[in-house]
């Protein structure tokens, strides 16, 4: 989908109005309205209650249900589907069913169908999350050989619909406020989507987006044709919501400062100086100011690091659009990697390294942000921070980036540049820590789940993180290591680690 969400910007402003003095002094209100948008984790493990229709593979409610999936409003919000009517599934255990490589599944034997209910609830309460738009994304509609199994979809009373490529292997067909979608070509496994954040152009032809709007249900009625087996219907699912914020000034022509939600410092958290290397470091004024940023596939400007693609006709590097704002100024992410990331990675292993490299490289779901590496190697990586509106170098007071899942003994993240580094009172992290300006911690040992929510880390997760803080600075290099293949690096600019609630 990071291709596809290029299509359509989530953060795009709706309407922008201030709070302004008109030549007599009086101040009027101004309401700015923005898009905030959000997706749906299904990048865990397989999701609780899955029970959908009653068939399995677990017992419990039949229902299908990703749990704390997104952040809405501040609030944790749950993703259920549940069945209307009768459903067969592909497979006789219904192992089919869950979660694939991000993406939800739900297997579906030939000569059926199924009406799928998507539903929003706040994941405390149960109860219904209205969003002012919510989308489905439909992946891999195709068939077998002389059209057997073919896949279609119903959906009503959406308000957009759209196939991810301008030359679809898809057919629509309206009748009433409905739409039928139904699959043109045959489709093997070699062009089965198997990363949510890098389709193929084959992938692309074969899928597609509907949205709704003003509501916290969403229905799909996905058919099978007879013949040949089983098949999974793949979705992901994103929401967006309209945040207004009114703002009061005076004369003065400087916006206001837009203060950040102040934290306390988490008192299960050890900081250690970056340049002492003693632990008389303070975290007070990140956890109150520091500014926090948010990686998503609509924030993608530029996903060709160190030219490895998958853009290659973009510049050299890693862009995030309005990851934050300071100031009220919209703030972008920039990253570069030296030459070593590109040159090991290119050819290791017949191309392999510069594929999944493109394949993975961008957003890790959730709001973070992710950089590969098939190839073992240490190579370093800038991030540096710009005004949106000029593209000129921001220096923030204060911000921070957070590392996790480093584990396996294999990886590790350092930086001239830190103020001060935070990890979690029982750390896994071996260090060494901080010594004459340098900092460098090394991953757990053992290896470690990724997080289901990079913001809301439970102790077990911060085992194996890390908050590099940063003062008075527009940009932070880091030098990455990994001394075994295939491995991810996940970042955010988050205060979960070494902040409370």
């Amino acid at each position: 989908m990071k291709i596809v969400l290029g299509l359509i910007s989530l953060m795009n402003h709706a309407m922008s109005m201030q709070l302004a003095v008109a030549p007599g002094g009086d101040m009027e209100l101004v309401e700015e309205v923005s898009e905030c948008g959000t997706e749906f984790d299904l990048s865990g493990d397989n999701p609780e209650n899955n029970n959908l229709g009653g068939k399995g593979p677990l017992q419990g409610p039949e229902e299908m249900r990703y749990k704390d999936a997104a952040t809405i409003d501040g609030h944790h919000v749950d993703l259920v589907m549940r069945v209307a009517g009768d459903y067969t599934p592909g497979m006789a255990d219904n192992s089919g069913t869950g979660t694939r490589n991000g993406f939800g599944a739900v297997s579906i034997a030939a000569g059926t169908d199924v009406q799928l209910e998507f539903a929003l609830e706040d994941s405390s309460t149960g109860a219904p999350v209205t969003v002012d738009e919510f989308s489905i994304w439909i992946y891999d509609l195709d068939m077998g050989k002389r059209g057997r199994g073919k896949e279609s979809v119903s959906v009503c009373g959406w308000d957009s619909l759209a196939a991810l490529d301008t030359a679809p292997y898809l057919k629509e067909t309206a009748h009433g406020d409905c739409t039928d979608v139904e699959a043109t070509r045959t489709g093997t496994k070699r062009d089965n989507p198997t990363d949510r954040n890098a389709l193929t152009d084959e992938a692309r032809k074969r899928a597609m987006k509907v949205t709704w709007s003003n509501t916290n249900k969403a229905n799909v009625k996905s058919t099978l044709g007879a013949g040949g087996d089983g098949r999974v219907f793949m979705f992901t699912a994103t929401a967006m919501m309209k945040c207004p914020t009114t703002t009061t000034t005076t004369t003065t022509t400087t916006p206001p400062y837009s203060t950040p939600k102040p934290r306390p410092v988490d008192p299960t958290t050890n900081c250690q100086d970056g340049y002492s290397g003693g632990s008389n470091c303070s975290l007070d004024e990140m956890c109150e100011k520091g500014v926090e940023m948010q990686f998503f596939k609509y924030n993608i400007v530029h996903n060709n690091l160190g030219g490895l693609g998958p853009e290659f006709n973009a510049p050299p590097v890693l862009q995030y659009t309005k990851v934050a704002q300071h100031h009220d100024r919209d703030l972008d992410l920039i990253v570069t990697a030296s030459h070593e990331y590109k040159d090991q990675n290119w050819n290791y292993r017949r191309r392999t390294g510069r594929s999944t490299a493109a394949a993975y490289n961008g957003v890790a779901g959730g709001g973070a942000g992710g950089i590969f590496s098939m190839a073992p190697l240490t190579f370093d990586v800038t991030f540096k921070l710009v005004w949106t509106d000029t593209q000129e170098p921001a220096v923030i007071p204060h911000w921070m980036m957070t590392y996790y899942d480093l584990d396996g003994n294999y990886e590790s993240v350092g930086t001239w540049d830190a103020e001060s580094v935070a990890v979690y009172k029982n750390t896994a992290m071996q260090g060494p820590g901080c010594s004459n300006g340098f900092c460098m911690m090394k991953g757990a040992r053992a290896e470690y789940r990724e997080p289901s929510s990079w913001d809301n880390l439970a102790p077990y997760y911060k085992q194996d993180a890390v908050t590099f803080v940063f003062k008075n600075k527009s940009e932070g290099r880091f030098q990455y290591k990994s001394t075994y293949y295939h491995r991810m690096w996940f970042f955010k600019g988050s205060k979960a680690l070494a902040c409370g609630d």
